[in-house]
């Protein structure tokens, strides 16, 4: 395992502070166990070994301060095929990359974990059958909905637009935006191209670019947005909407 960075940088930054003191150890001992890429098995029972070989932690303590780093920004959980991993954000930014491939998958190959729905100890590791009680049933938590593939391709994919306009906006959770983007679809009944098309209009307009910095002010804003693109045929043939087939949008992403 290589040697880490750690910058003194964290001595003042807001989200190392909002940290309790616990969180943010556990935040360090991620840092030390992740593979080149800044990714990680997220199974409780894999970061209980890894982090804490040595401590006896509580695994609903170890769940609840993955959740707090998440909330914070510092970090990205995803799943794939169902198994949870966690990805370290910006750490491209801080540390050296050695490896050709990482260990895991990426979070382009999986689903945005929205919510706290990891697996935990109990669905990994098997009872000990002197201390389960057969005559108890465990309580199936309903599963919460999660953002698909699409949804965070196209999260980050705004992002890197308002990047070039505010340059100094901080990195989102595109957990947060990819679930919002599944309710523009789920809920709102838009596809990811009529999203994807409203965003690029605002993103290009001199009076929406500064305004719609995320998709919580693009959904606020979409029904003004498509009456514009729909009636300004001036802003239409300027090209200011990049045409996207409903096969081949993706491909701006």
């Amino acid at each position: 395992m290589p040697n880490r960075i750690l910058k003194e940088t964290i001595c003042t930054s807001e989200q190392i502070d909002s940290l309790s003191p616990e969180a943010e150890a556990f935040f360090y001992r991620l840092i030390v166990n992740c593979d080149d890429f800044g990714r990680l098995d997220a199974r409780i029972p894999i970061l209980k070994s890894k982090c804490y070989p040595l401590k006896s932690i509580d695994s609903k303590c170890l769940q609840e301060m993955l959740y707090i780093l998440r909330d914070a920004g510092l970090v990205f959980l995803y799943s794939v095929d169902g198994k949870p991993f966690m990805s370290l954000i910006s750490w491209e930014k801080h540390q050296q990359i050695r490896a050709k491939r990482s260990k895991y998958p990426a979070p382009n190959d999986g689903v945005a974990i929205i919510g706290n729905h990891l697996i935990s100890d109990e669905i990994i590791c098997p009872r000990n059958p002197i201390q389960s009680n057969p005559e108890s049933n465990p309580i199936q938590s309903p599963a919460l909905p999660v953002a698909d593939n699409d949804d965070v391709k196209l999260a980050r994919f705004m992002y890197q637009r308002i990047l070039v306009i505010q340059p100094k906006v901080k990195e989102p959770r595109f957990d947060k935006w990819a679930n919002t983007i599944r309710l523009m679809r789920e809920q709102d009944g838009r596809t990811h191209k009529q999203i994807q098309d409203a965003f690029i209009f605002a993103n290009k307009d001199q009076f929406w670019k500064s305004n719609i910095l995320s998709p919580d002010a693009l959904r606020k804003q979409i029904d003004k947005l498509e009456i514009r693109i729909q009636t300004n045929t001036a802003v239409v043939t300027q090209g200011f909407i990049e045409k996207h087939t409903d096969k081949s949008w993706r491909e701006g992403l």
